[in-house]
């Protein structure tokens, strides 16, 4: 994929050279339009535009100055017109890759789109947006939403979840959505959670087809004591507890 134009992997370096945060987040983009791709059942030359397309969307904000590009706070109506300039910049600079597929640069130039007709940079809407750049557009923004920026704090991944949730059918396509609803758990291992119990507990395992109901270790009872031994509670089958809060 990226070994047939070496020059794609000079741009990748260039630009975890330039800004790292960018860099991160199109890495995270990349795995996660993969795994939504293959949850849709893509084929294998699909999920590697998918995959290319993805450590390449964001490459049009080189060109952005840095105070736009490093959003440190509310942008005016003239600085969000240029930061809406990125996904063209990209696009354009990927025109003198031959071996970059239309699919891939699709996903650049698209991925701010949404399926309303809301989006940038053409304001298109439902199928006219390339199906990558539907995938594309729902995981950028969800990892944009669980990332800190210099203005917000991250959402946690159920907060998310929700945000996508709402804006499916208006923002992004129900189909992707409802597959990323499905394979993307608002608990992920690590979390830590409060139960009904009075219970708190660190999400340890989440199975397939309970996101929703991981199974848990008990980090303190009710009185905020430590138990003495490992307790393990499936919530998918334990109906005596349910999630209060999520704690961090």
């Amino acid at each position: 994929m990226i070994s047939e134009n070496p020059e794609v992997s000079i741009r990748l370096v260039d630009l975890k050279s330039f800004d790292d945060r960018i860099f991160q987040h199109s890495v995270s983009v990349c795995i996660l339009a993969v795994v939504l791709g293959k949850s849709l059942k893509q084929p294998l030359k699909n999920l590697e535009d998918l995959a290319l397309g993805a450590l390449l969307h964001d490459l049009g904000m080189m060109l952005l100055p840095p105070p736009i590009r490093k959003n440190q706070g509310k942008l005016t109506l003239a600085e969000m017109n240029l930061f809406k300039t990125h996904p063209r910049e990209g696009f354009n600079l990927l025109g003198r890759f031959a071996n970059i597929s239309a699919q891939a640069k699709a996903f650049v130039l698209q991925h701010h789109e949404r399926y309303n007709g809301s989006g940038y940079p053409k304001e298109l809407s439902g199928i006219d947006i390339h199906l990558g750049a539907r995938i594309g557009g729902l995981v950028d923004a969800y990892d944009d939403l669980v990332s800190d920026h210099p203005h917000r704090s991250r959402l946690l991944p159920h907060q998310a979840l929700a945000v996508i949730k709402e804006g499916t059918g208006r923002l992004f396509d129900p189909d992707v959505a409802a597959h990323f609803l499905r394979i993307v758990s608002p608990y992920p291992i690590g979390s830590r959670l409060l139960l009904s119990s009075g219970e708190e507990v660190s999400v340890i395992r989440v199975a397939a087809g309970f996101l929703a109901s991981p199974i848990v270790q008990v980090v303190s009872d009710a009185k905020g004591l430590k138990p003495d031994r490992t307790v393990l509670i499936d919530l998918a089958s334990d109906p005596r507890f349910r999630i209060e809060k999520v704690l961090g």
